[in-house]
C-alpha cells in the first residue's frame, strides 16, 4: 500500500492496493504586530484571519488565539490534526542606529530560523500542540508568501520592509519550486523606517499612518526633493540612509533635530495642515518612488526575470509600486492582499509546505475571502434576539435591486456578505458603499461616517468589462487591481461622472471585480450602473476610525451606531438605522 502523506506516516485503514490519500494540514502563524493565522490543506489556503478582527484592537500584537481557533473550527479539526506549525515572529527595531551594511551584502542561506527550545516550548504551551514546529525568518516568509501565492513559474523576489530579521530590503530569485535569496541591505537602512519617521514628523503618530501621508502627497509639490536627497542617497543599484537625520525613542525611529533644521518645525498631532506639510509629503513620496525604482531595476538586472513578486510594508504604498514596476522593466507583478507583517502567516505556511516537506503541486493563493461568514439562519436569529427591525428579501435579485436604488438615492450602505476579507482592504464582503456621482460624498464619508481627515480619498469598484472605459489600466499591474493594491489614472472624460472616487491628482486606487470572484457584489455594481448610468461604486472598509474592519454581526451594528451609515445589508436582511433604537437598546457593547 502506498501512502501519500504530509510529514510522517499516519495510521490509516487499509482499503485496497491503490493510493490512500492522507490530507496534509499546515498552520501558519505571524507573531508580533498584526498577528494572524492561516491554515493550508494540501497547499491551498482554506482560512486566514488577523487577530485584530476578533479582539477589536487595531494592529493587535497578541498571540492569535482567536484566529487559530477560527481556522481549526472552520476546517473541523483539532490542533493535533495539524501536521506542522510554521511560525514567523515579525521583527521589531532593535533601538540602535548601528549595524547597517552600507550597501548590498550577499546571502548564503535561505532556510528558516532555528526554533529554539524556548520559542517552541512557548508555542506548545499556548497551542497545546505536540507535533512538529518550524520557525521561519521574516524575509523568507515574505518571499515564499509572495511567490507561492502567485502562479508564476519564475520571478524576481523583492522584500522592502521595516526590518525583516536583520535586513530591510532583500532580493531573491525563484524558478519552479526553487527559491534563493541573493542580496540584502541591512538594518537600519530601511525605506519603511524613513517613511514612518516622516509620518510622525508630519503629526501622524498612530501606527500604520503611512497611507495618510501617501494620500496627502497628492495635494503637494515635491519642492523639498533635493533636501530629501541629503537624507536618502539614491544610486543606480539602490539607496542608503544618512542615519544622522534620525533618533531612536522608545525603540522606534523619529527624525532628529538635524532633520527639523532642514525641513522646519515638526507639526503637532492634530495641528493645522499647511502647504509646507503637503509639499514635504509629496517630496517624501517622490524620493521613495525613486529609491524603490532603483531597487527594482537592480533586481531585474540581477535575476533577469520578467515577473516580480513584492512583499513587506512598502508594498502597501500602492502609489509608488504602480509607478515603478513598468519603469523597472517587469512585465507582470504579484502582491499578496496582506503583504505586510500579517501576511507572514501565509509565507510561513508556504515555506513549510514547499521547502520543508518538498511538496510539488502549486495552487497559488486564490481568493482573499478567507474569514468568518454567517448563514441566513445565524443572521435572523441574531436580529430577532436583539429586537432589530428588518426587511428580508426573497432572493438575491430583489435584494440587489433594492440596495442599488438606495445607493443611487444618496444613502450610505454597509455591505456585510459572505466570508470576511483577509488583508488591509475591504473587497466587497465587509464594505461601506456609496454613489461616486457627487463630489460631496467624500465629505460625507470622511466626516460623518469614517471620522477621519478630510483629504483622504476613497476607492472605486468597477466590473472588469467596464474597467477600461473609466480607468487607464496597466497590464503589468492587473493582478493588483483585484486586491485594491494599485493606483491608476481616471480617464479625463469620466472624472466628472465619478468625482467622489477621484483623488486630487486625478488618480484612483481601483478595485477591478470579476464575476467569478464575487458574483453577488458584481451583480450589485452592475445593477447600480443600470440604475444610474455609471457602473462604479465607492467602496471603503466597514469600520470607524481607529478600529479594525468589522468581523461579526455585532461589530457591524456597533459601527452603524457610531457612524453615518444609513442601512446595513446582512445577507438578504436589510436594516434601516432610523427604524431601530439601537443607540439605546444595543446590549452587545463591549466594556
Amino acid at each position: 500500500m502506498f501512502i501519500r502523506r504530509g510529514i510522517w506516516e499516519r495510521r490509516v485503514n487499509w482499503c485496497g492496493p491503490d493510493f490512500v490519500w492522507c490530507v496534509m494540514y499546515v498552520l501558519g502563524l505571524s507573531l508580533g504586530v498584526g498577528s494572524s493565522a492561516c491554515l493550508l490543506r494540501d497547499g491551498k489556503v482554506l482560512f486566514a484571519a488577523h487577530e485584530e478582527r476578533f479582539s477589536r484592537k487595531k494592529g493587535d500584537s497578541g498571540f492569535p488565539y482567536n484566529a487559530v481557533r477560527f481556522c481549526l473550527d472552520g476546517a473541523g479539526i483539532l490542533i493535533n490534526d495539524v501536521d506542522c506549525v510554521g511560525f514567523c515572529a515579525a521583527a521589531a527595531c532593535s533601538g540602535s542606529l548601528k549595524g547597517g551594511c552600507g550597501g548590498w551584502v550577499g546571502l548564503d542561506e535561505n532556510g528558516g530560523v532555528a526554533a529554539g527550545n524556548r520559542a517552541v516550548g512557548v508555542l506548545r504551551r499556548k497551542l497545546r500542540y505536540s507535533g512538529r514546529i518550524e520557525g521561519v525568518s521574516s524575509y523568507v516568509a515574505y518571499g515564499f508568501g509572495s511567490y507561492f501565492g502567485s502562479l508564476f513559474d519564475g520571478a524576481a523576489l523583492v522584500v522592502v520592509d521595516g526590518v525583516a530579521g536583520e535586513y530591510c530590503t532583500v532580493l531573491g530569485c525563484a524558478k519552479g519550486l526553487d527559491v534563493s535569496f541573493l542580496k540584502a541591505i541591512g538594518y537600519p537602512d530601511s525605506l519603511a523606517v524613513l517613511y514612518r519617521a516622516v509620518c510622525d514628523y508630519l503629526g501622524f503618530c498612530d501606527a500604520g499612518s503611512e497611507y495618510k501621508v501617501m494620500g496627502l502627497s497628492a495635494y503637494g509639490r515635491p519642492v523639498f526633493y533635493d533636501d530629501f536627497l541629503r537624507v536618502v542617497e539614491v544610486s543606480e543599484d539602490g539607496y542608503a540612509l544618512d542615519m544622522s537625520f534620525f533618533d531612536v525613542v522608545d525603540g522606534g525611529f523619529v527624525v532628529s533635530d538635524k532633520f527639523a533644521r532642514l525641513f522646519g518645525v515638526r507639526r503637532k498631532e492634530g495641528g493645522r495642515l499647511v502647504q509646507r506639510h503637503k509639499d514635504i509629503a509629496a517630496s517624501l513620496q517622490r524620493v521613495l518612488e525613486d529609491a524603490l525604482l532603483a531597487v527594482l531595476k537592480y533586481a531585474r538586472r540581477l535575476t533577469g526575470c520578467d515577473n516580480l513578486c513584492v512583499s513587506g510594508e512598502v508594498a502597501l504604498n500602492c502609489l509608488a509600486l504602480s509607478k515603478v514596476v513598468g519603469k523597472a522593466g517587469f512585465k507582470s507583478v504579484y502582491v499578496l492582499p496582506a503583504p505586510d507583517e500579517g501576511g507572514l502567516a501565509v509565507g510561513a505556511a508556504f515555506y513549510v509546505y514547499y521547502s520543508v516537506f518538498g511538496q510539488k503541486k502549486r495552487v497559488g493563493f486564490g481568493s482573499a475571502f478567507l474569514g468568518p461568514s454567517f448563514s441566513d439562519e445565524d443572521i435572523k436569529g441574531f436580529l430577532e434576539r436583539e429586537g432589530v427591525k428588518y426587511t428580508v428579501f426573497r432572493d438575491d435579485r430583489g435584494m440587489v435591486s433594492a440596495v442599488a436604488r438606495l445607493i443611487y438615492e444618496g444613502n450610505v450602505v454597509g455591505w456585510f456578505q459572505g466570508r470576511m476579507e483577509w488583508g488591509a482592504r475591504a473587497l466587497g464582503a465587509r464594505s461601506i458603499l456609496a454613489s461616486p456621482c457627487g463630489s460631496e460624498v467624500r465629505d460625507v464619508l470622511n466626516t460623518g461616517v469614517k471620522h477621519r481627515e478630510e483629504f483622504r480619498p476613497f476607492a472605486p469598484v468597477v466590473c472588469d468589462d467596464d474597467a477600461r472605459d473609466f480607468f487607464v489600466l496597466d497590464d503589468a499591474l492587473f493582478s493588483l487591481y483585484e486586491f485594491m493594491l494599485a493606483v491608476c489614472a481616471v480617464r479625463g472624460d469620466k472624472r466628472e461622472l465619478i468625482p467622489g472616487a477621484v483623488h486630487a491628482d486625478g488618480s484612483a486606487r481601483v478595485q477591478v471585480l470579476r464575476r467569478s470572484v464575487n458574483p453577488l457584489f458584481y451583480g450589485l455594481v452592475k445593477e447600480f450602473g443600470r440604475v444610474s448610468g455609471v457602473p462604479v461604486l465607492v467602496n471603503t472598509s466597514f469600520n470607524d476610525a481607529g478600529e479594525p474592519i468589522v468581523c461579526s454581526l455585532e461589530d457591524a451594528c456597533r459601527s452603524m451606531i457610531r457612524t453615518g451609515v444609513d442601512y446595513v445589508v446582512f445577507g438578504r436582511f436589510l436594516i434601516r438605522k432610523d427604524e431601530n433604537s439601537l443607540q439605546k437598546g444595543w446590549r452587545s457593547e463591549r466594556p
